[in-house]
């Protein structure tokens, strides 16, 4: 380890959960109260608001194509564009069959692993 360096906790909160890096590179923060980003390798900064109440965020993964980031929450898996900070949902309305989702895993043949409170799911 070359630099050893704490940044101040961000607007989510100090407990973080995850990190994600984005395909520009940027460092996402999923925390237990939400979804935070490393600005300029400085500081943190809010993230978009996260739809349906969610508030545990427990993974972040690049998607296939690596434009994309899944986010596995306490409401469901959310897939989140980082450019422009738009995130959409897929949970129980959508016809996920749980709630919890703690990890979402791209394979090669174009499936979506999920690994989740009542066991592993592909879709």
């Amino acid at each position: 380890v070359e630099q050893v360096r704490s940044l101040a906790p961000g607007p989510s909160g100090a407990f973080i959960n995850s990190l994600g890096e984005d395909a520009e590179g940027r460092i996402w923060l999923g925390t237990t109260q939400g979804l935070d980003r490393v600005e300029d390798g400085e500081r943190i900064v809010a993230g978009p608001q996260l739809p349906a109440d969610a508030r545990a965020v427990f993974a972040i993964t690049r998607d296939g194509d690596g434009r994309a980031l899944w986010v596995s929450t306490d409401r469901g898996l959310m897939r989140l564009q980082p450019g422009t900070g738009a995130i959409a949902l897929i949970g129980r309305e959508q016809g996920l069959p749980m709630e919890k989702v703690f990890n979402a895993l791209a394979d090669d043949a174009g499936h979506l692993w999920l690994s989740t409170n009542r066991g592993a799911l592909r879709l």
